[in-house]
């Protein structure tokens, strides 16, 4: 009888961190079912983070394009960020919205748990929608963020997905993915 791969997960012997700061960098060793051993590298994230998928009282998409430093583009992406220590999911989720959009989201629905790169780093998403946002105030970014609310009506998404070259980010993908495979638009 063959051994179920569940059985087979490997056991952290041994952590040290190498860069404490906005993100940790942790070196783990590991030892696998047969003995062996091998160094991992994993980039820790110590918060949560949320996002939201919203569309305006007309049935627009509410994005965000950011220029993002690492890649050294404008990145389409779901507006979002860091949950604060003391916030719900929610809240920070509605906080970020806001900040980032300058839209109100009246009400968010959970969608599911993004995990944009689990190979190297232990980050998870929450990911929500929320219908009729409506316009409330002026995006308020942070010092380095470069933000650029986008409203984009579904066929205009469509057409932007097509474009040769464009440049967005996973969290957006998976919520456009899970919109139209749930039947829920898109």
């Amino acid at each position: 009888m063959s051994k179920d791969f569940r059985e087979d997960i490997p056991e952290i012997i041994a952590k040290k961190y190498v860069h404490r700061g906005f993100f940790d960098l942790r070196i783990d060793t590991i030892r696998s079912p047969d003995q062996q051993t091998q160094d991992y590298t994993t980039l820790c994230t110590k918060t949560r983070a949320a996002a939201v998928l919203g569309q305006d009282t007309e049935g627009r998409y509410i994005l965000i394009r950011e220029y993002r430093y690492p890649v050294g583009k404008w990145v389409y992406s779901l507006p979002g960020g860091r949950i604060e220590e003391l916030e719900k999911s929610w809240e920070g989720a509605r906080r970020e919205f806001l900040e980032e959009t300058g839209y109100r989201a009246p009400q968010l629905q959970p969608l599911f748990l993004h995990y944009p790169m689990p190979s190297v780093c232990d980050q998870v998403v929450e990911v929500f929608y929320s219908a009729q946002c409506t316009a409330v105030t002026h995006p308020s970014c942070d010092l380095l963020e470069r933000i650029v609310p986008v409203c984009l009506r579904e066929e205009e998404l469509h057409s932007l997905f097509k474009q040769e070259g464009i440049a967005m980010d996973s969290l957006l993908c998976s919520a456009l993915f899970y919109l139209r495979v749930s039947g829920k638009s898109c």
